[in-house]
């Protein structure tokens, strides 16, 4: 179980409901709401990075938490962890390419093992990718800039 990365034993919210008694139905319900609420924030702080006005970013947030995709697979708590780790992800590797500082790495590397921990695995290769793009964007468009000169 533990070799596993769909059982979620290194997922440290998983261990956080398992200290407060066995892990249920109840429990698990839980977990499927606390995701929610992560991708609903993780959303909106994403979005207010894209330079947005604040309401049509709340409203996006609360758009992507009640998404058809999150109430449809919330009976898979590996597909919902994934989703509410998926923006997180997505706007650390944002500010890391922005201004990357210590603490930003270091947030873009507690956000990507929350994913890679809770997630299903094809999450985190959906992630990886993600980077992947993100950094390849990033590569050709500072490029762009230094070769664009305004006389």
């Amino acid at each position: 179980m533990h070799a596993n990365p769909q059982g979620a034993a290194w997922y440290p919210i998983t261990w956080l409901f398992g200290l407060f008694g066995e892990y249920s139905q109840y429990s698990m319900n839980l977990e499927v709401v606390l995701h929610i609420i992560i991708a609903g924030i993780g959303m909106y702080f994403f979005l207010n990075t894209q330079k947005i006005n604040k309401s049509v970013g709340t409203i996006g947030a609360i758009g992507y938490a009640l998404s058809g995709f999150i109430s449809g697979t919330n009976h898979m708590i590996g597909f919902i962890a994934g989703a509410a780790w998926l923006p997180w992800c997505v706007y650390a590797i944002v500010l890391c390419y922005q201004n990357p500082t210590t603490l930003r790495l270091l947030f873009l590397a507690v956000v990507s093992f929350f994913q890679i921990t809770g997630a299903y695995s094809a999450f985190s290769i959906i992630i990886a990718y993600v980077y992947l793009g993100y950094g390849i964007y990033a590569l050709f468009s500072h490029r762009l800039s230094k070769d664009i000169v305004i006389r």
